[in-house]
Parts: C-alpha cells; structure tokens; sequence
C-alpha cells in the first residue's frame, strides 16, 4: 500500500470537509423549506373550514416545526460565534510570535471540533423535522 504524504492528506481532508460543507447546507435549505411547507399545511388543517379548528396535536406539529427554525437559527450563530473566537485566538497566538506550524495542527483538531457540534445541530434538526412529519401523518389520519 503507497504512504500518503501529508500535503495529499491535506488536501484529501480539505476536499471532504468542503463537500461535507456543501452537501449540508444544500441538505439544511432543504429541510428548511420542507418545514415553511408543513407550516402551511398545519396551517391549512386547522383552518379548514375558514374558522379555526385546533387540536392538540396540530399544537405539537407546530411547537415542533418552531423548534426546527429556533435549531436552525442556533446552528448558524453558534458557529459563526465560534469561527470568530477560534479566528480571534489564532491572530492573537500569531502576533505573540507562535509557530505557525503548531497552530496549523491544532487549527485542524478545532476545526473538526467545530463542524461536530454543527452536525450534531443538523442531527437534531432532522430528528425534530421526521417528528412533525409523524405528526402530521398522525393528524391526517
């Protein structure tokens, strides 16, 4: 078996990393329309008749799907909040003179750390979204 070296190691995890990035926020814009989608129709189920008709468990779906928009937002911020202070504490060790290859190394291991609680957002952003889709199902019949 041929040894990689670590620019082609590199470059293999920068090209994972990037469609992992990509294919997530093509899949989080997905998910995120099919949400406003079953919004409109809890909203549809309850107002059926032109007058409001509301049950538990048109309440649950829609707790659900708000939960979903509140994970959503929460995704985005916190990791926008930790890219800026990880970005932050690179400046700062680079202005104190560290070496840049040490930062490179544990530049990586943060990154990594980063994009696990961003997929752990996503986890359960899926899971909140395959619940109301059993509610709604629940709902129809």
């Amino acid at each position: 078996m041929e040894k990689k070296n670590n620019t082609e190691i590199d470059s293999l995890f920068k090209e994972l990393n990037d469609t992992y990035v990509e294919k997530s926020k093509e899949s989080s814009t997905i998910c995120r329309q099919i949400v406003f989608a079953l919004i409109a129709i809890v909203w549809a189920m309850v107002y059926i008749n032109g007058t409001a008709n509301w049950k538990n468990e048109a309440g649950c779906v829609l707790a659900l799907l708000v939960i979903y928009c509140f994970f959503d937002v929460l995704q985005y911020l916190t990791i926008v909040i930790l890219y800026r202070n990880h970005y932050n504490k690179i400046k700062e060790l680079l202005e104190e003179g560290v070496d840049f290859s040490l930062i490179a190394s544990q530049e990586k291991e943060k990154r990594g750390k980063l994009n696990n609680t961003s997929f752990c957002f996503f986890i359960a952003k899926i899971i909140v979204l395959f619940l109301s889709v059993i509610g709604i199902i629940y709902m129809i019949l």
